[in-house]
């Protein structure tokens, strides 16, 4: 959809070139993208993807000639290789094409190696399809023209959409996102978070749709250098759909990973050699007998850190919505995940235990040699999953004994952090890393506050001083430069730190132009210093971690209990924003509203029992109103546990001084 979108888009703008007030605007809180223009008359085009119909893109172009024989035509080149990214060592092959047209309707299969793809373009309005090469021509007629394109799903013909009209397709459209919008949402009166936020959000819910698809492309819009999945990057974004209410989202985009779980584990064996589950750096879309036979393509796949972030968005969703038939579904890949990690944990001679594997390399690209030991993002990873299993395995009263076994142990011995301790007070990515500082790409030693939370290691000297220093751990990250998400992910360390001046000193570090649009509306890969990547994509990994770093300044949970008003920026500190719908732990939802430091909270429990609290910003003493336990008023920073009454909201107020 999003493909046969742009090339529409395309060359209306080409043809902009001899155009008069040409206007494009996309509402975000309808979905609804609207252009304008004259060109020997007046055009209106209006366009959406169905929010609640799999894979229908509906346009209608409004079209008043002025002039008698011309006749708009619009070009769909049905050929997309020629779109991708060709620079890159593997280029991708034509694609097969098979048409059938008669008059108004083209169906149409288009066949790679690996899936054929069966869509259709119907038209209205006496307009007419033709076909020249792998061009389909819509010649389009004065008046309103309506335009369906449908891309047929195993489990819906997609016939019966052709019986909806375009004002019921339009209606229903609008009201999913209505109803969305109203679920959750964050109003800041900063221009700069407020845009970040929304827009996250937006894209959120247009990239993970309401049935059961393959995880989003990382860098979206037009594929950018990789054309796939990387489960580390949907890690990033999809973490926001349970922040903001969005499960039955986040739910669909798990039953990709339970599904390819068993292909998962012959991969595991076939290129590491190891039983369980061992998450590819990069999944391909089909004929997984043929990823990767002839050698993988770089030591990217050797990235052992990444399959513990499949096994934490189980964990994740179980711990905002207390699901148990949720997480015995999906325990699978936990177990799967941990089981993969049990053999690369080794004991050593200091009675702890080292993580290799003859293979590894790290998440950090700036070092990409394997057959290193301790690599630091691996040894987190191995150890959340190490904790999240033995949690969920007695919550269900389930796992493998040996394996369950085998994690108490390691967990009662520890994994092997001294060794990586420097100079500086924090620690290397691996054991034996004697670079300089800013020689990293990505900041992994931040990963236990980020990507793989633990409030002991996060909270940590060590980890600590590594936040402290952040600017000295990434190349030339005070130049300004961000590779990738750095920035991203220094924001979501400082807002979880609670650090308003960190978070602040962050977003700064942003640069106009260069590593994020001047309206924006999107991020880029890298801060364009050299402009290595101006003709590429939008980067929404980096969205996904903004997002997450706003959602967080206002209520996060990393540490085990639901902490609001953690970093609220000085610029917010006098003005007035509100925020509905911000999930935290065992499913309670929070709405608050925040008007020159002077706040009122509301604990929606969504039938949980109680929630262990703190509210850290504001000042004053604060009212309780609705909880059950004897609690009619707390401070700032001070831990409570609250217990509700039934399904009653509790209420927070400070006092205006």
């Amino acid at each position: 959809m999003t493909r046969i979108f742009r090339l529409l888009t395309f060359s209306i703008l080409f043809a902009g070139l001899l155009t008069r007030n040409y206007r494009q605007e996309l509402d975000i809180y309808t979905g609804v993208l609207t252009t304008s223009y004259g060109l020997f008359g007046q055009t209106r085009v209006t366009a959406f993807a169905h929010q609640t119909i799999p894979n229908l893109f509906v346009m209608k172009i409004d079209r008043q000639s002025r002039e008698p024989g011309k006749e708009m035509v619009i070009t769909i080149n049905c050929q997309t290789h020629k779109t991708q990214q060709t620079s890159i060592g593997w280029p991708p092959e034509p694609v097969k094409l098979a048409f059938d047209i008669k008059e108004n309707r083209a169906d149409i299969v288009s066949s790679t190696n690996m899936v054929d793809t069966h869509w259709s373009v119907l038209v209205n309005n006496e307009s007419t399809i033709t076909l020249s090469k792998n061009n389909l021509k819509i010649h389009l007629k004065d008046g309103e023209n309506i335009i369906r394109f449908i891309v047929y799903r195993d489990e819906s013909s997609g016939e019966s959409i052709t019986a909806l009209s375009y004002d019921e397709l339009l209606t229903s459209h609008k009201s999913e996102w209505e109803e969305n919008w109203n679920r959750s949402y964050i109003d800041f009166s900063e221009d700069r978070a407020h845009h970040i936020w929304n827009r996250a959000n937006y894209y959120n819910l247009s990239n993970f749709p309401v049935t059961p698809e393959k995880a989003l492309i990382p860098t979206g819009l037009n594929t950018n250098i990789w054309g796939f999945t990387f489960p580390q990057d949907v890690y990033y974004v999809v973490e926001n759909l349970t922040r903001t209410g969005h499960f039955d989202r986040y739910e669909k985009s798990m039953q990709y990973w339970l599904d390819i779980l068993p292909e998962v584990k012959k991969y595991s064996q076939r290129i590491m050699g190891l039983e369980g589950g061992y998450y590819p750096w990069t999944p391909p879309f089909a004929m997984w007998d043929e990823f990767e036979k002839e050698g993988v393509v770089g030591t990217d796949s050797y990235q052992i850190h990444n399959p513990a972030y499949v096994a934490a968005m189980v964990w994740h969703y179980y711990l905002r919505t207390n699901d148990q038939e949720f997480l015995q579904k999906y325990f699978p890949i936990m177990e799967e995940v941990w089981r993969f990690y049990s053999q690369v944990l080794h004991k050593s001679e200091r009675g702890t235990y080292d993580v290799f594997h003859h293979t590894a390399t790290s998440q950090d690209e700036h070092f990409r040699k394997t057959d290193s030991k301790n690599y630091l993002d691996a040894s987190l990873s191995a150890e959340y999953t190490l904790r999240n299993y033995l949690l969920a395995a007695e919550i269900l009263k389930s796992g493998e004994l040996d394996l369950v076994e085998k994690a108490k142990e390691i967990k009662q011995a520890g994994l092997e952090r001294d060794a990586l301790l420097n100079q500086y007070g924090y620690f290397n990515t691996f054991e034996g890393d004697d670079r300089a500082k800013n020689s990293q790409k990505h900041p992994v030693q931040l990963n236990a506050i980020t990507f793989v939370p633990m409030a002991d290691r996060g909270m940590a000297q060590p980890t600590v001083t590594a936040w402290e220093n952040r600017y000295d751990l990434t190349s030339e990250a005070r130049k300004p430069i961000s590779q990738g998400w750095t920035y991203a992910a220094f924001a979501l360390s400082s807002s979880r730190m609670g650090s308003p001046e960190g978070l602040n000193s962050d977003l700064h570090a942003i640069q106009y132009a260069a590593h994020a649009d001047p309206r924006w509306v999107q991020f880029y890969e890298y801060t364009f210093w050299e402009r290595y990547t101006l003709h590429t994509a939008y980067y929404f990994v980096t969205h996904g971690l903004y997002q997450q770093a706003l959602s967080d300044a206002l209520v996060q949970d990393w540490q085990g209990f639901a902490d609001i008003f953690a970093t609220v920026l000085p610029q917010w500190e006098n003005r007035r924003f509100s925020f509905k719908g911000l999930h935290t732990l065992k499913w309670v939802s929070v709405d608050g509203v925040w008007d020159n430091g002077h706040f009122r909270i509301v604990l929606n429990p969504n039938g949980a029992q109680e929630l262990p609290l703190r509210i850290s910003g504001g000042k004053g003493n604060i009212k309780v109103t609705g909880a059950r336990n004897d609690i009619s008023s707390i401070k700032t920073g001070e831990e409570v546990l609250v217990v509700f009454e039934g399904d009653n909201p509790v209420v927070f107020e400070n006092q205006k001084k």
